[in-house]
């Protein structure tokens, strides 16, 4: 096994600062709370400007000058709040505006990591969204309805089959009405010898196939992998589970275990060696690949509960109708096919152009299926969350498209929840990006699809060397942000 090499690139910030923006109460000013962190006692730290501009987030030099705060000798870091008036914007009649902070001297700026709130909402629309979200009540019962991860199929969990490893023809459980009132599974039944039959089968005939062993017993969530050719699918979910086997399972007190012995041999044969242990690429995927079915299970104590938490996670890329049945999304996008990145990239660091690799007719496909699925009803906007990541961000970080100081670059992890603070300056930056290179395709989403964010992502954390083809190190970085938020939304781990 290869050993994971850190990111030769991580920021480690000279100092912190942490700000949101709240309201107050009176129209005519809000509330900006701050918090300073520095590694050691003393520090040069100077101080930052509050600075808003009307069409979109300002630049060092843009807008007007809200707020300015600079620190007592010894009263740099803690926790600080300050009411700032909004007078400035409301004599220039501005119907909406944008905030963003700036550390007071400029070659300050490189060295201080600044968490933002979402910077791409305007501020009446982020002082508006203050408001805790109720979050889904987890099921204590055990599904009524399963669906198959191969065939996709939906049937009544009664209807699910039986047999053993001998191949013993699958016979239906035992199922009462008194178990239907209680919310219990289907019981497996006894062989001729009587033997307990436990290997669970889909009825479909078309599909017969192994059941993850869980499926019947906690609620399964299918999450959508949406992308073009080259916006590095597999790459992404071989490191995505690699991660939360490890250092984000570890965070988050979780577990993944594989739950079919089909999906643990193909992600060790066919994912797992070839990328972390060989360093080469993984080879180009011909038609709809099987799914990769693993039981999550979360510590309950995360919530205050003695009973874990534990869910069927199906990771899939859906085709055609197949993506009704999605809890929710992850929509890959390859900036290196965005015409305004490539103008800014050198040429030997890209690759040829994907024909079919437009994100824009991408994502209008993934609206319409959605529309004519389950998870639209009527005239109402998709229900289902949606995360939208831009891969291979590791090149442009390495061409300064993604400045080092920037939330992206630093190794801040959601510890025991998802963190909030760390998700709106992630969300708020790429937002930015997106707007700034693909205007087209940051209008539909948020139009579209009102649960949505933007993320960044690195599956390898590197590029290829050019002569050999074998990656010089493999060290996923922010894989498994967007995967969180689904899991935040969907109740399945506890949000700060």
């Amino acid at each position: 096994m290869a050993a994971s090499v850190s990111l030769n690139q991580i920021f480690v910030p000279d100092a912190t600062l942490r700000y949101r923006l709240a309201p107050s109460g009176n129209a005519r000013e809000m509330r900006v709370v701050w918090r300073v962190e520095t590694p050691g006692p003393t520090s040069n730290f100077a101080g930052f400007v509050l600075r808003a501009a009307q069409a979109w987030v300002p630049a060092r030099s843009d807008g007007v000058e809200l707020f300015r705060w600079s620190p007592r000798p010894g009263g740099v870091t803690g926790d600080h709040e300050a009411r700032v008036s909004l007078e400035s914007n409301r004599s220039r009649s501005w119907p909406r505006f944008y905030c963003r902070a700036f550390t007071l001297e400029a070659a300050q700026e490189p060295t201080t990591l600044i968490i933002h709130p979402n910077t791409c909402l305007d501020s009446g629309e982020f002082l508006a969204s203050q408001r805790v979200k109720r979050r889904p009540r987890w099921p204590r019962r055990a599904p009524r309805k399963i669906i198959c991860p191969w065939c996709l199929h939906e049937f009544p969990a009664k209807e699910m089959l039986f047999t053993d490893h001998g191949g013993t023809r699958p016979v239906r459980g035992r199922f009462t009405w008194w178990d239907w009132l209680r919310g219990r599974p289907p019981r497996p039944p006894l062989d001729q010898k009587g033997r307990i039959l436990t290997r669970k089968y889909c009825p479909r005939p078309e599909c017969y196939r192994d059941l993850p062993f869980s499926v019947d017993l906690t609620p399964s969530l299918f999450i959508a992998l949406i992308g073009a050719v080259s916006s590095g699918k597999s790459h992404y979910v071989t490191s995505l589970i690699h991660r939360l086997r490890g250092t984000v399972g570890t965070d988050l007190s979780a577990c993944l275990i594989p739950a079919t012995q089909d999906t643990a041999q193909r992600y060790e044969r066919d994912f797992y060696r070839r990328l972390f242990v060989d360093r080469h690429a993984l080879p180009m995927t011909i038609g709809t690949p099987f799914p990769l079915s693993y039981e999550l299970t979360i510590d309950g104590k995360l919530w205050g509960e003695d009973r874990h938490r534990s869910t069927t996670l199906v990771l899939y890329e859906p085709s055609g109708a197949n993506l009704g049945i999605a809890s929710g999304v992850v929509f890959l996008i390859d900036p290196l096919q965005v015409e305004t990145v490539r103008q800014l990239v050198p040429p030997s660091a890209l690759p040829p152009v994907d024909p079919l690799g437009d994100p824009c007719r991408m994502i209008g496909n993934v609206f319409r299926e959605l529309e004519n699925g389950k998870a639209m009803a009527g005239n109402a906007p998709p229900s289902i969350p949606i995360a939208v990541a831009l891969t291979k961000c590791d090149v442009l970080r390495e061409h300064g498209l993604i400045e080092p100081n920037r939330l992206w670059s630093s190794d801040q992890r959601h510890i025991r929840a998802y963190d909030t603070a760390m998700h709106d300056d992630m969300n708020g930056m790429m937002g930015e990006y997106m707007c700034r290179w693909n205007e087209e395709l940051f209008a539909i989403v948020r139009s579209r699809f009102p649960m949505h964010a933007f993320f960044g992502a690195s599956a390898t954390g590197c590029a290829q060397d050019p002569k050999t083809g074998v990656y010089p190190y493999i060290a996923p970085f922010r894989v498994e942000d967007p995967l969180l938020l689904l899991l935040s939304e969907l109740g399945v781990i506890p949000t700060r």
